[in-house]
């Protein structure tokens, strides 16, 4: 076996971060807002929603009375759900390269700091899509840590040579490097090894699994169009994530492996920028969902001479990304594929641009203003809720605002359907997670 349990678990001293600067409330009341509720085409105005025990209690046009609660007057100002992110790397604050110079503690502190910015921008639910931020999920739901909800997939499960191996070149097949050790990446190899990685990280509290099944960007050895993990590997990892009523992602580029993927039972596919129509025909027709990197797609692989980690093979694999992006996009488009937003940005470089992912599938990819926000709501919020019983947060709706649903809201100064880069953090007037409220620049 190529993977130690030894591991000790981190980021337990990230607990220091208080929530005392926050606003604490059973309940909240705004009044007087423009109102999207993440599924229709447009804002209802004159709006008030009251928020009680962390959900969405009462919406109405007429006046609310809740005597006790706070009050905020929306002064007109444009409600919608908060943003969901699909794929986040909180525990790659300095990308791969990071943790060799760190220990698993630092970077649990650092993912700490920005899981709180990331909510601060917005984002009320994130998905992790590789690195183990199992932790960092529980920490968040007990209060002990100020973040997103966060729906974890724990280390990232691939083979030898694949993208989740960032080992150096002439390792021996056991050696581990710390990124291993430290329960970040499974790297294995056949079914049993297979078996034995997933049930792990689903034991250790993901949500669902990632899997690494195509070349990748920021791993050296596997160019994009290799296929990684057998058939029979893929089916082993979905069987274990099944009988646990959830679903397995993956990592993967082309139409060879986009197609292996849904030939193993995968559900949601990360990048998928090299497939073509037919595989996003199939992926609609089976209930294949897309977690489309959109500002990725258009920002740093388009530009990979400021990324200083990448060496020359990987910045050319980011402009053959960059290219094949705008084609898949209008594939998946025209297919009708559901798709969601999820940023794939990280640490000080990545973490200010994340709120362009929601900007760029209009100004790049041809998307309206309204596909893009149910991208990033109630789309996002519907393969969130693919992980079934291991949803920590199954109890109530995400993405939108019903009654009923988890209380989480943006506050916006400007109509995104109008002018998409409302969604900018220097637009959002305020951010409520669960009725608290976590960024309020109304006073």
């Amino acid at each position: 076996m190529k993977f130690s349990y030894g591991a000790a678990r981190f980021c337990a001293f990230a607990a220091l971060l208080s929530l005392a600067e926050f606003v604490l409330a059973d309940t909240l009341l705004i009044t007087n807002v423009n109102l999207w509720d993440g599924t229709s085409d447009e804002f209802e105005p004159g709006m008030n929603v009251l928020i009680e025990d962390e959900v969405f209690e009462k919406i109405s046009a007429t006046d609310i009375v809740a005597p006790g609660a706070q009050v905020v007057d929306g002064e007109g100002m444009y409600l919608m759900p908060g943003f969901i992110d699909l794929h986040t790397h909180f525990m790659l604050h300095d990308g791969p390269p990071g943790w060799r110079k760190l220990d698993s503690a630092a970077h649990g502190a650092l993912a700490a700091y920005d899981m709180k910015q990331q909510l601060e921008q917005g984002f009320t639910t994130t998905r992790g899509a590789g690195s183990d931020s199992r932790s960092l999920g529980a920490l968040v739901k007990m209060g002990k840590i100020v973040g997103p909800r966060h729906l974890s997939s724990g280390p990232w499960i691939g083979p030898t040579g694949g993208h989740g191996d960032f080992g150096f070149i002439h390792d021996a097949p056991d050696d581990m490097d710390y990124m291993e050790k430290a329960q970040q990446s499974f790297v294995v190899d056949g079914r049993a090894e297979v078996l034995e990685a997933t049930r792990s990280v689903l034991r250790g509290g993901a949500t669902q699994i990632k899997l690494m099944l195509g070349g990748g960007l920021s791993s050296e050895f596997d160019p994009l169009w290799v296929n990684e993990f057998t058939l029979d590997e893929i089916k082993a990892a979905v069987e274990i994530a099944e009988d646990y009523t959830t679903y397995a992602m993956a990592h993967v580029y082309t139409d060879a492996g986009v197609n292996r993927a849904i030939d193993g039972g995968v559900k949601v596919i990360e990048h998928g920028f090299l497939s073509g129509e037919k595989t996003f025909k199939r992926m609609a027709k089976e209930g294949v969902a897309w977690s489309f990197q959109a500002f990725a797609a258009v920002g740093p692989v388009c530009e990979p001479e400021k990324i200083g980690f990448w060496n020359a093979d990987q910045k050319k694999k980011a402009l053959e990304i960059c290219v094949g992006a705008k084609k898949s996009a209008a594939a998946a488009r025209k297919a009708g594929v559901l798709i969601g937003l999820g940023g794939d940005l990280f640490g000080p470089v990545g973490m200010p641009s994340i709120n362009e992912n929601m900007v760029v599938p209009v100004t790049k990819f041809g998307f309206t203003e309204i596909e893009t926000l149910k991208m990033a709501t109630s789309n996002a919020a519907q393969i969130v809720e693919m992980a079934g019983e291991m949803n920590p947060y199954k109890a109530h709706k995400l993405g939108v605002i019903q009654t009923g649903a988890w209380g989480d809201a943006v506050l916006l100064d400007g109509n995104p359907m109008e002018d998409i880069t409302r969604v900018r953090p220097e637009h959002i007037l305020m951010v409520v997670k669960g009725g608290v409220i976590y960024k309020d620049a109304m006073n």
